[in-house]
């Protein structure tokens, strides 16, 4: 599941965990768990909007769950260790 939460992320561009639950038919407490943990380990990082606040682009793909808009969702970016995961399935400490 945590690879497939890292894909629906990087391909899907699904961003948010009201998104990510929905997809995988899972509570969105589950999922915020999951990416408490993949932020914990490295594999994202949270997104981030430079804003000002009340200032919302209707072209950004974060418009439905920045909180400049006054929404309270999170948005979730992979990096280059979890794109790495989501390809393999190792983390560079899985690997003997």
């Amino acid at each position: 599941m945590i690879r497939r939460i890292l894909q629906l992320i990087i391909t899907e561009e699904i961003l948010t965990e009201k998104q990510i639950a929905k997809e995988l038919g899972i509570q969105e407490a589950t999922v915020q768990d999951i990416l408490r943990l993949l932020l914990q380990r490295g594999l994202l990082r949270p997104g981030e909007c430079n804003a000002p606040q009340g200032v919302v682009c209707s072209s950004c793909p974060m418009a439905s769950s920045c909180k400049a808009a006054g929404n309270l969702g999170e948005t979730y970016y992979v990096t280059e260790k979890g794109k790495m995961y989501a390809r393999t399935g190792e983390q560079e400490h899985d690997a003997k």
